[in-house]
């Protein structure tokens, strides 16, 4: 597992769990990669993971938010 998928994770599981709530401001890059322990690089792959999964969405000039779950369409479900 690679240092972005491994943050990605983490942060998904905050998100289960609670610890981050729907529509909460993830942290700026800078903070994330300090709270992490992991290069600037390693966040943004990382964030854009959740993003390809519509785990968060990105604002410009704002940064990135915890998206709302939405539902999953029968052909989406396995």
């Amino acid at each position: 597992m690679t240092r972005a998928e491994a943050v990605a994770a983490e942060i998904r599981r905050r998100i289960e769990t609670g610890s981050i709530t729907v529509g909460a401001k993830l942290p700026s890059i800078r903070k994330a990669a300090e709270q992490f322990d992991v290069s600037k690089n390693t966040i943004v792959d990382a964030y854009d993971r959740l993003v390809s999964a519509g785990i968060a969405f990105s604002r410009p000039g704002a940064g990135f938010m915890v998206a709302e779950r939405r539902r999953q369409t029968p052909s989406e479900r396995p």
